[in-house]
């Protein structure tokens, strides 16, 4: 957290995160953020190229499936923290169109990444339980068992192909992006208020307002 100086109070300027110490990247145009994103988009091209439609098969070795997880856990890692990072620079300051152009490309990367990636765990589901289990009894995997299990109990609520999780995960940022819109704009919204025993009307955010209330359930 950074503040406006050394001698400034909260009162005078509120505190703001220090989102380039915490992830690294100097702004939402830091060139950086690109060369992640085409990196996740490398290494997915690849993960799928190397796995798809062999993840079901009883000839899967222990080595492969640990292989498989760590590449998968590389890409979401890289992907998680884009997202992470262009959510909080919009949360900073719902207004800045850079950071809310950031936030748009790396939801269409994070889209087309999650139909790619959508194969993995569909076909660990419906992958023989037995075979699987197997693979575990080695302790090769035992960093990853909890992942694994339940992975394979959500089989039977998966969609019956493949095809259908990746079309869904495509949709999944989509339908996201519709709550950003929403809470952008309630964020914008302010409401006259006066408070009591105050003669000046304030304009506050529905949030403040409503931290108000829950502060003064009881205003006379």
């Amino acid at each position: 957290v950074t503040f406006g100086g050394p001698s400034a109070s909260l009162k005078d300027e509120p505190p703001v995160w220090d989102l380039n110490g915490i992830y690294g990247y100097s702004g939402p145009e830091d060139l950086r953020i690109g060369r992640d994103l085409d990196l996740a988009k490398e290494q997915t091209q690849r993960f799928k190229e190397n796995y798809a439609g062999k993840i079901k098969s009883k000839k899967l070795s222990v080595q492969r499936l640990l292989a498989a997880i760590k590449n998968y856990e590389s890409i979401l890692s890289i992907l998680h923290k884009l997202e992470v990072y262009a959510f909080a620079m919009v949360t900073v300051d719902v207004n800045d169109t850079k950071a809310q152009n950031l936030q748009a490309r790396v939801d269409q990367v994070s889209s087309e990444i999650s139909s790619q990636l959508a194969f993995f765990e569909w076909e660990l589901s419906q992958a023989d339980r037995a075979h699987i289990q197997k693979l575990l009894a080695t302790g090769k995997l035992e960093a990853y068992r909890h992942f694994i299990e339940k992975t394979l109990e959500s089989g039977p609520y998966q969609l019956p192909t493949r095809e259908a999780e990746e079309m869904l995960a495509t949709l999944n940022p989509n339908l996201d992006a519709t709550k950003r819109v929403r809470n952008n704009f309630d964020a914008n919204l302010v409401f006259p208020f006066q408070k009591p025993g105050e003669t000046a009307v304030s304009n506050l955010t529905a949030e403040e307002l409503r931290g108000f209330i829950k502060d003064n359930p009881n205003p006379q």
